[in-house]
């Protein structure tokens, strides 16, 4: 889990916010790869846009992710040490 979140309660994260140069690494890096658990690729790099809400409920965490046109890939090698493969 990212520990961009908080451990309580409800964060949301645009990338909007962002100058418009780093919003798709940043994306990647900290919240593609480590939150979704996802390889991430825009079919187009202009016009990207992408967010995500974080919701904690005492112990389960929902997540509700929107980003523009992308190939998305869920690996093996990213679930290691995820509830969903124990």
């Amino acid at each position: 889990m990212s520990e961009s979140f908080p451990a309580k309660g409800s964060e949301r994260f645009s990338a909007e916010t962002l100058p418009e140069r780093d919003r798709l690494d940043v994306w990647r890096e900290f919240h593609a790869r480590p939150v979704l658990r996802l390889d991430w690729e825009p079919r187009m790099r202009s016009d990207f846009h992408a967010g995500i809400s974080v919701k904690r409920l005492g112990d389960v965490t929902i997540y509700e992710a929107g980003y523009s046109p992308a190939t998305v890939r869920l690996r093996e090698s990213n679930l290691s040490g995820n509830d969903l493969t124990t």
